[in-house]
């Protein structure tokens, strides 16, 4: 039964890949603790490269990005983002899956080691939801329905400890919207899911509200 439904999910986190690129993409221009215009001004010129599809390119500036900022996880997430983006438009779209899984597990461990080195911000607990929220996506797409729902507790985790640490962390609202609205909305596997694990119910209502509330704010 899981794998039947596994096709009705794909399209839907294809959606969600490109929401998730949203808060990122915002955060490289508000963001005050990495308000470093080199690095800002890299990470959005990756980003623009692999949504034209320049995917060389793309790779490229994120590559001279973690070598100039190793210990950030705006390099590595953004590597991640453009094989995900790339394999979405190949034959074989597993082929860049273990490199995906490698830059997000590397975001992840740049941004833990920042919250042993300099303690808990909100910005590293939005890199961190981020991060999680994006394995999420791609292990839901592969039909690892449990591993998917894990990396998205601790997603979510993240982004209300973000939220929590600074209210007007507008960004991380934007992934807590999605994921009641999603959740909300959610197909029947989700539903079971869901009740396995006793989630949240959904919130579609106070999901749209926070989305607003990004939208007007952030």
């Amino acid at each position: 039964p899981t794998k039947r439904l596994i096709p009705a999910i794909h399209p839907l986190l294809c959606f969600v890949f490109y929401f998730l690129l949203l808060p990122f993409y915002l955060l490289l221009f508000t963001s005050p603790l990495s308000a470093n215009p080199t690095l800002q001004s890299a990470a959005r010129h990756g980003i623009d490269l692999f949504l034209n599809e320049e995917y060389t390119r793309s790779h490229a500036a994120f590559d001279s990005l973690i070598i100039a900022y190793p210990d950030r996880p705006e390099g590595y997430l953004g590597k991640a983002m453009a094989y995900w983006d790339e394999s979405l438009i190949r034959e074989n779209e597993k082929q860049y899956d273990e490199q995906i899984r490698n830059f997000i597990g590397q975001a992840i461990q740049v941004s833990e080691n920042d919250v042993k080195a300099q303690g808990e911000s909100a910005e590293t607990f939005f890199w961190l939801g981020s991060a999680y929220g994006l394995r999420s996506g791609q292990e839901m797409m592969r039909g690892n329905v449990i591993e998917g729902i894990l990396d998205g507790l601790k997603g979510r985790e993240f982004l209300q400890e973000s939220v929590r640490i600074d209210p007007n962390m507008v960004d991380a609202y934007f992934g807590l919207g999605l994921s009641d609205y999603i959740i909300a909305r959610k197909p029947h596997l989700m539903r079971m899911v869901s009740r396995l694990f006793s989630l949240p119910a959904g919130d579609r209502e106070g999901g749209i509200a926070q989305l607003d509330r990004v939208a007007r704010e952030g």
